[in-house]
Parts: C-alpha cells; sequence; structure tokens
C-alpha cells in the first residue's frame, strides 16, 4: 500500500507498508516507458526520499518487493502499480545576498551574490518613506547601475525570481544621494 507524504523543496517523499521477510526496491519513470532503479539496495525502511525529482513536472513511481534466499540469492517480485506524483516548482529560491548600495557620483550602483541559474531579479526604490516602485523588472545580472536616481535617502530592493515564477525574500540595503530634500 502507497502513501505520498509530499513533495518538498527536498524532494519527493514515498511511504509505503511492507510484508515481514521482504525488503523494497524503489523504480521511477520520466515517462511510464523508461524506469530506473533508484535505490542500490533493496530498503528495509518503508519510507524513501528522492533527492534528485526535479520540480516542476511529473514523475512516475513504482515499487518491487525482494526477499533473499538461502545461499545469499535473491528473489525480486514484478514491479508493483505505478503511481504519478506532481512535483510543482513552489519554492521561492534563495534572496540575494550581500546586496550593496554604492553610491558613485550621482549614480548608485547595487551589487550582490550571484543565485542559482535561470534567475531574474525585481529592483525596487523607495525616496525617503514612500512607497517602493519597480525601476527594473526581469534584470538577468547580479549588478544594477540607477544612472539617474531622485536626491534624498534612497532605499533599494532586490528580489529573486526563478523560471516558474516563485519570488525569494526582499533583500534592502539604503544609501543618500546629494542633499535631503
Amino acid at each position: 500500500e502507497w502513501i505520498i507524504v509530499e513533495g518538498r523543496r527536498e524532494g519527493i517523499v514515498l511511504s509505503w507498508t511492507q510484508e515481514e521477510g521482504l525488503s523494497t526496491l524503489v523504480e521511477r519513470s520520466p515517462d511510464g516507458k523508461n524506469w530506473e532503479q533508484m535505490t542500490a539496495a533493496s530498503l528495509q525502511e518503508t519510507e524513501w526520499r528522492d533527492g534528485g525529482a526535479a520540480q516542476g513536472r511529473s514523475w512516475d513511481y513504482r515499487l518491487r518487493s525482494e526477499r533473499s534466499i538461502e545461499g545469499g540469492g535473491r528473489v525480486v517480485g514484478d514491479p508493483g502499480p505505478t503511481i504519478t506524483v506532481d512535483h510543482p516548482d513552489l519554492y521561492p529560491p534563495a534572496m540575494p545576498e550581500n546586496l550593496v548600495c554604492l553610491p558613485e557620483g550621482d549614480r548608485v550602483r547595487l551589487r550582490w551574490g550571484a543565485g542559482a541559474k535561470g534567475l531574474r531579479y525585481r529592483i525596487s526604490r523607495s525616496v525617503g518613506d514612500r512607497k517602493p516602485v519597480v525601476v527594473k523588472d526581469d534584470h538577468k545580472k547580479t549588478e544594477f547601475d540607477d544612472e539617474n536616481p531622485p536626491y534624498g535617502r534612497l532605499t533599494y530592493e532586490v528580489g529573486a525570481v526563478d523560471e516558474a515564477g516563485n519570488e525569494s525574500e526582499i533583500a534592502s540595503c539604503q544609501t543618500v544621494i546629494g542633499a535631503a530634500p
């Protein structure tokens, strides 16, 4: 009997019941046709985590029971029923790290640490206590030059957005350009 615990950031967790004296092999397929044994040896446990299952797609799983026999051999059973697990990409990327605001004359250069591949960044700016306004959306680099910022106390916010549209927590930094109004 299968019980799917859940798809998590760390992978898909499968759980099942198993008869005494048997162990279990886990197989996975991307298409229900090409099966790969995922466990190097049969499992005595009744739970397994697939940390290699890519998010944003579905995976097929099936189990095979295995019994050890005298003389060191083993008997592997036929595959059990196939179960399809959707593993949507619901998890935001990490927040941009080490964001700094570097005033350079009449412009501000923002820099932050690189994240995972395929990320884009949303950059917002607020003046004083005003509400932030997006100054650049869909930015692909880990630095940005604000060429004509307004004078005053500026707060910049940078959020990472992954290919599935999940947005990270916001990193922020502050600087002052010219005389405050």
